[in-house]
């Protein structure tokens, strides 16, 4: 874990650790939004786009959408999964909301346009289970 503390009157800063990186847990999120949010304003995707909720897109953490919607009987919009993913952290509207987004590569492009060098978006949340355990992606699918 690093730190950064800044004094806002005289900018005066301390760090610790600050040149590691860091995974960003589920504050990758908001940026996924973003690039997401992005693609309505162009009009690339539709927050009432209904998507088919399937088991194989079930994440560990998913359990606020597993709950509220059925396998493939209740329509699940764009809007609910972007409200779930970002109110409540649900992996499994994270990685959907991903997908729609355009992918890891989309979201980390969308934050170099806006002048964000370091941050990056370089996988799905069940690849960073997957990586954290160990274990190939290939298993998970």
């Amino acid at each position: 874990m690093g730190c950064a503390a800044i004094h806002i009157e005289t900018g005066r800063c301390i760090t610790l650790k600050s040149s590691e990186r860091f995974p960003m847990a589920s504050t990758y999120k908001l940026p996924i939004a973003i690039q997401l949010l992005t693609l309505v304003d162009e009009g690339t995707e539709q927050l009432d786009h209904i998507i088919k909720l399937e088991p194989k897109n079930i994440r560990p953490g998913g359990e606020p959408l597993t709950d509220e919607f059925k396998f493939g009987k209740s329509p699940v919009s764009v809007r609910d999964l972007l409200e779930i993913m970002l109110t409540v952290s649900d992996n499994t509207a994270s990685d959907l909301i991903l997908r729609l987004a355009g992918g890891p590569q989309a979201v980390t492009a969308r934050m170099r346009s806006l002048g964000i060098g370091d941050m990056s978006i370089d996988r799905s949340t069940i690849e960073h289970v997957f990586d954290m355990f160990g274990l190939p992606l290939a298993a998970a699918e």
